[in-house]
Protein backbone atom coordinates (compact mmCIF):
# COMPACT_ATOMS: atom_id res chain seq x y z
CA UNK A 1 0.00 0.00 0.00
CA UNK A 2 1.24 3.48 -0.82
CA UNK A 3 0.33 6.41 1.44
CA UNK A 4 1.15 9.91 0.23
CA UNK A 5 1.06 12.99 2.43
CA UNK A 6 3.31 15.43 4.24
CA UNK A 7 5.23 15.64 7.49
CA UNK A 8 5.54 11.91 8.18
CA UNK A 9 9.13 12.55 9.32
CA UNK A 10 12.33 10.82 8.28
CA UNK A 11 12.13 8.01 10.88
CA UNK A 12 9.55 5.23 10.53
CA UNK A 13 6.54 5.23 12.80
CA UNK A 14 3.49 2.98 12.45
CA UNK A 15 0.62 2.55 10.03
CA UNK A 16 -2.47 1.45 11.95
CA UNK A 17 -5.31 -0.38 10.20
CA UNK A 18 -8.86 -0.87 11.55
CA UNK A 19 -9.28 -3.68 14.02
CA UNK A 20 -7.28 -4.70 17.05
CA UNK A 21 -3.52 -4.93 16.62
CA UNK A 22 -3.28 -4.48 12.86
CA UNK A 23 -0.04 -2.69 12.01
CA UNK A 24 1.36 -2.46 8.49
CA UNK A 25 4.82 -3.86 7.83
CA UNK A 26 6.81 -0.77 6.77
CA UNK A 27 8.73 -1.27 3.51
CA UNK A 28 9.79 2.32 2.85
CA UNK A 29 9.24 5.54 4.83
CA UNK A 30 9.96 9.15 3.90
CA UNK A 31 8.55 12.53 4.89
CA UNK A 32 5.99 12.35 2.05
CA UNK A 33 5.53 8.67 1.08
CA UNK A 34 5.03 5.46 3.05
CA UNK A 35 4.99 2.00 1.49
CA UNK A 36 3.70 -0.76 3.73
CA UNK A 37 2.33 -4.26 3.52
CA UNK A 38 -1.33 -4.62 4.49
CA UNK A 39 -1.59 -7.22 7.27
CA UNK A 40 -3.58 -10.42 6.74
CA UNK A 41 -7.07 -10.21 8.22
CA UNK A 42 -7.57 -6.47 7.72
CA UNK A 43 -10.99 -5.58 6.29
CA UNK A 44 -10.90 -4.87 2.56
CA UNK A 45 -11.57 -1.17 3.16
CA UNK A 46 -11.66 1.30 6.01
CA UNK A 47 -9.59 4.06 7.54
CA UNK A 48 -5.83 3.82 8.08
CA UNK A 49 -3.93 6.12 10.47
CA UNK A 50 -0.27 7.11 10.40
CA UNK A 51 1.56 7.47 13.72
CA UNK A 52 4.88 9.26 13.23
CA UNK A 53 8.04 8.39 15.16
CA UNK A 54 7.58 11.54 17.27
CA UNK A 55 4.07 10.50 18.34
CA UNK A 56 1.90 12.58 16.00
CA UNK A 57 -1.25 10.75 14.88
CA UNK A 58 -2.68 11.70 11.53
CA UNK A 59 -6.38 11.86 10.74
CA UNK A 60 -7.72 8.68 9.20
CA UNK A 61 -7.37 8.17 5.45
CA UNK A 62 -9.70 5.85 3.54
CA UNK A 63 -8.15 2.80 1.88
CA UNK A 64 -9.33 -0.10 -0.22
CA UNK A 65 -7.27 -3.27 -0.62
CA UNK A 66 -7.06 -4.73 -4.12
CA UNK A 67 -5.43 -8.03 -5.09
CA UNK A 68 -3.60 -9.49 -6.84
CA UNK A 69 -0.86 -6.93 -7.31
CA UNK A 70 2.00 -6.99 -9.77
CA UNK A 71 5.35 -5.89 -8.34
CA UNK A 72 8.27 -5.03 -10.63
CA UNK A 73 12.00 -5.50 -10.03
CA UNK A 74 14.80 -4.04 -12.15
CA UNK A 75 18.45 -3.63 -11.17
CA UNK A 76 18.54 -0.52 -13.41
CA UNK A 77 16.18 1.49 -11.20
CA UNK A 78 15.93 5.13 -10.12
CA UNK A 79 18.17 5.46 -7.03
CA UNK A 80 16.35 6.13 -3.74
CA UNK A 81 12.91 5.90 -5.39
CA UNK A 82 11.44 2.40 -5.28
CA UNK A 83 7.82 1.38 -4.96
CA UNK A 84 7.52 -1.71 -7.15
CA UNK A 85 5.74 0.00 -10.04
CA UNK A 86 6.92 -0.10 -13.65
CA UNK A 87 8.09 3.52 -13.27
CA UNK A 88 9.94 2.94 -9.97
CA UNK A 89 10.70 -0.79 -9.69
CA UNK A 90 12.38 -2.31 -6.66
CA UNK A 91 16.15 -2.64 -7.03
CA UNK A 92 16.44 -6.21 -5.74
CA UNK A 93 14.45 -9.40 -6.03
CA UNK A 94 14.40 -9.65 -2.23
CA UNK A 95 12.71 -6.23 -1.91
CA UNK A 96 10.09 -7.38 -4.42
CA UNK A 97 9.49 -10.60 -2.50
CA UNK A 98 9.32 -8.72 0.80
CA UNK A 99 6.64 -6.40 -0.62
CA UNK A 100 4.55 -9.28 -2.01
CA UNK A 101 1.56 -10.83 -0.30
CA UNK A 102 -0.68 -13.80 -1.13
CA UNK A 103 -1.41 -14.06 -4.88
CA UNK A 104 0.87 -11.15 -5.86
CA UNK A 105 3.09 -11.43 -8.93
CA UNK A 106 6.74 -10.36 -8.84
CA UNK A 107 8.05 -9.56 -12.33
CA UNK A 108 11.85 -9.48 -12.58
CA UNK A 109 13.55 -7.81 -15.54
CA UNK A 110 16.02 -10.14 -17.28
CA UNK A 111 19.57 -9.63 -16.04
CA UNK A 112 18.54 -8.91 -12.44
CA UNK A 113 20.19 -11.46 -10.17
CA UNK A 114 19.76 -12.58 -6.58
CA UNK A 115 22.45 -13.82 -4.24
CA UNK A 116 21.35 -16.48 -1.77
CA UNK A 117 23.31 -16.53 1.45
CA UNK A 118 23.40 -19.46 3.88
Amino acid sequence: MKIQGTHFGASPGQVVFPGVGYYGDILQWSDTVILCRVPFGVPSSGSVKVHTAVGVEGAGAYFQVTDPTTIYVDANHTPDVENGTTTYPFSTIQRGIDAATFQDNVIVKPGTTMKISP
